[in-house]
């Protein structure tokens, strides 16, 4: 029986097999051969350039190479449009081509043998983690045997009915020497090589835009690109794109971090992971997936919503308009019957000259977008997984600055989601909180409410937060000094994860207060180091109130690891804040140069 072989990447694949015309799409650099009995094949387009051309003249079909081509661009790969009518009326002229596709339109089989693969995730440049068992996918042809080799390990496995194939190598070592992963199939001259690759550490920078922000944007960082020259620390950045089902790859590749490839990444992701370098003295690798303006929940999975008890409602909203959910269903059939029911009663009003009934509302569907929950975890984070990391770094809040303590559980959420999806119970996670801004008209207070719920995340297991507000730029959200940002981040990896116990990651907080007369003392853990005013001037920010519950600006004095307030017009204090305004940048910071984070008593 005939057999056709799409060999390669089917991109989408549109067969009609009437005896006269067949239509294929596929990526350009695929290769579709047509296989018939009795030796008859060859090949139906012209080589591209950088192949070979293997085609003998022959064969009934080698006057194909004459066929016309379309070549449409699509969003990140190029894909090739053949109109097979052309194809196949001269292979018809051959009788062995005719008669044998004669016999198989109606008992034949079409077979598509996949193109051997890997994730986009792994390619040349790459970085695998150490000390973890390292996860390598990709596809093939359903059932086909496959070996993974690199570092001296060869690893076997068979991809499944689908043509999905995942392995394990065991944990690897450090090592800054570039070797070759090899992937090859039982088929023979199946196989592809993975060129300079390296082991180390690698962490995902994710956020909105402060993590996006790219190194020439700021003339600090853009100040630092000629120097950025390390070929141990490679860089993955994943393209804007959202979705509502989980994807399983995405359109990116590793390079090393030269000066013309940290030009446009993550100036915080880059000075996080140089600084890691440094200090860890092995090789970095960062993998920014940020997009600007988004809020928390597009990077969450519903699974991550279901963990936490206080999002049920809200995880049930969307599932609700969420297309191929049982609820969008119900809720869509629901419609549908208030809809037939309102067309009767509608025809029944008219004929009666009375007045139609209000249409019923339908029900919302969700589409795609930068701010759809789940589309970017689905988009931007779902085909890394279960790609081998560290941790996670964050830089977001911003588009949710507004919601107070209700953005912990949506934090939680967001936790829950990426140490399930990475298989990684106690991922470390270190956030930035955000910095002083002037959001409009907006009540000064918001801000500082929201800068309490950044400080209730740290109680989440595994994390840590970086504060930022001394170092602010009050009329741009996109403050300079990322290289900063990026220090403090890493205090947090050195002392949790790489073992620097004499470092103290986190700024002065707030632990406990008591009134003493006129006087509030403040207690402050995390200022082992003493406490200090940034530019030796008088503490500042500080306030105190009375049963009233008004506040007035206070004296602050330091005293070892506390903080005495007190203000002559409020003369019996019951509470203090500190920081409580969306411009605050007060000058308290421990003697190691970390500020100290805003709190209130009340």
């Amino acid at each position: 029986m005939p057999i056709l072989h799409l060999v390669g990447t089917t991109k989408l694949l549109d067969h009609r097999l009437p005896v006269w015309r067949l239509r294929f799409r596929t990526r350009v650099h695929s290769q579709v051969r047509l296989e018939l009995p009795g030796g008859c094949s060859g090949s139906e387009r012209p080589v591209l350039p950088g192949e070979s051309d293997e085609r003998s003249d022959n064969h009934p079909l080698s006057d194909t190479r004459k066929v016309d081509q379309m070549i449409e661009k699509r969003s990140g790969a190029g894909s090739l449009l053949i109109d097979w009518k052309a194809v196949c009326l001269k292979a018809l002229t051959g009788l062995c081509v005719l008669a044998a596709l004669s016999i198989g339109i109606g008992s034949g089989e079409v077979v598509i043998a996949a193109e051997l693969r890997v994730a986009n995730v792994f390619s040349d440049h790459m970085i695998l983690q150490r000390n973890q068992a390292v996860a390598v996918w990709g596809t093939a042809d359903p059932g086909e045997a496959i070996t993974v080799e690199f570092a001296g390990q060869s690893v076997k496995g068979t991809a499944d009915a689908t043509g999905k194939w995942l392995v394990r190598l065991a944990p690897l070592t450090a090592s800054s020497e570039s070797r070759t992963l090899k992937v090859s199939a039982a088929k023979p001259g199946r196989g592809l090589e993975l060129q300079d690759v390296v082991v180390g550490e690698i962490w995902l920078a994710s956020g909105q835009s402060n993590m996006e922000w790219e190194m020439q944007m700021k003339e600090d960082s853009k100040a630092d690109i000629p120097a950025a020259n390390h070929p141990d620390i490679r860089l993955y950045a994943v393209p804007l794109t959202a979705s509502m089902t989980p994807q399983a790859d995405t359109n990116a590749k590793w390079e090393r971090c030269t000066p013309e490839s940290v030009t446009s990444f993550s100036a915080v992701g880059y000075y996080f992971g140089l600084r890691l370098k440094e200090e860890v003295k092995v090789p970095i690798g960062i993998i920014q997936s940020a997009w600007g303006g988004t809020r928390i929940e597009p990077w969450t999975t519903l699974e991550g919503y279901d963990a936490v008890p206080a999002l049920a409602a809200e995880a049930a909203s969307i599932r609700a308009r969420m297309p191929g959910t049982d609820q969008y269903r119900d809720a869509q059939l629901q419609y549908i019957d208030a809809a037939e029911a309102w067309a009767k009663a509608a025809r029944e009003a008219l004929e009666k000259k009375s007045p139609v009934p209000p249409h019923p509302g339908q029900p919302e569907t969700l589409q795609a977008g930068a701010g759809t929950p789940t589309a970017l975890y689905n988009a931007m984070i779902h085909p890394l997984v279960p790609f081998g990391i560290r941790g996670a770094i964050w830089y977001q809040g911003e588009s949710n600055h507004g919601e107070g303590m209700h953005y912990v559980e949506r934090k939680h959420a967001l936790l829950q989601s990426w140490r399930k999806a990475f298989q990684l119970p106690e991922l470390p996670f270190y956030f930035v909180q955000i910095a002083p801004f002037q959001y409009g008209n907006e009540d000064p207070e918001v801000l500082a409410r929201f800068w309490v719920a950044q400080r209730e995340c740290m109680k989440l297991p595994q994390t840590g937060m970086a504060v930022i507000t001394d170092i602010a730029e009050i009329p741009d959200i996109h403050p300079a000094h990322k290289k900063e940002v990026a220090r403090r981040l890493a205090l947090w990896a050195l002392a949790n994860d790489y073992g620097f116990k004499d470092i103290d990651p986190s700024g002065p907080l707030y632990a406990e207060h008591s009134v003493d007369g006129n006087q509030i003392r403040v207690r402050f853990s995390n200022a082992e180091s003493g406490l200090a005013s940034r530019d030796g001037k008088p503490l500042s920010d500080f306030e105190v109130a009375g049963e009233d519950g008004k506040f007035h600006k206070a004296v602050a004095e330091i005293d070892g690891n506390s903080v005495v307030v007190s203000c002559p017009d409020v003369p019996a204090p019951r509470h203090t804040r500190f920081g409580w305004s969306k411009l605050s940048m007060p000058n308290l910071m421990d003697k190691d140069g970390l500020p100290a984070c805003s709190f209130s008593t009340n």
